[in-house]
């Protein structure tokens, strides 16, 4: 759970009612069985508990929910997906990575359009090194520009 206090985003405050919800289950468990206070198995059953149900939302979550951009923050994703790719990434990867965050199908391309124009990222026709079917996609210009040195 420090881990993804420390990370930050979305699952930080999910990951914030961990300790609480374990205290709670293990409260629960106490009383159900009759006990006058809450013993170290019902505290370890709890946090065990918790943490797969905390797993379980974050794997829904990260699944079944994605996010909608607005232009600047799409081109900001856009970028740093090709940097997380090491500074180069195929088109066909950029349209699966961002397919649930379009809405009107063309959301994409403008961006790949506006960041060519302000020459963030580059063209290549071809990103496919062996003798199959040319892949296009795009390297950060920065990677770019030290390639060609």
């Amino acid at each position: 759970m420090d881990e993804c206090e420390a990370r930050g985003g979305a699952d930080k405050d999910l990951c914030q009612r961990v300790c609480e919800n374990s205290l709670r289950i293990a409260t629960i468990i106490a009383v159900g069985r009759g006990a006058r206070a809450v013993s170290k198995r019902d505290i370890e059953f709890a946090i065990d508990l918790a943490e797969k149900s905390f797993d379980a939302v974050v794997g829904g979550a990260q699944r079944y929910m994605y996010e909608r951009f607005e232009f600047p923050r799409m081109c900001e994703a856009v970028l740093a997906k090709i940097s997380a790719y090491g500074g180069v990434a195929k088109v066909r990867d950029l349209k699966r990575d961002f397919r649930n965050s379009i809405r009107w199908g063309n959301e994409l391309q403008r961006v790949f359009d506006h960041l060519i124009g302000e020459e963030s990222i580059v063209v290549d026709a071809n990103l496919n090194p062996g003798p199959g079917p040319a892949s296009p996609g795009f390297w950060l210009k920065e990677v770019w520009d030290q390639k060609r040195k």
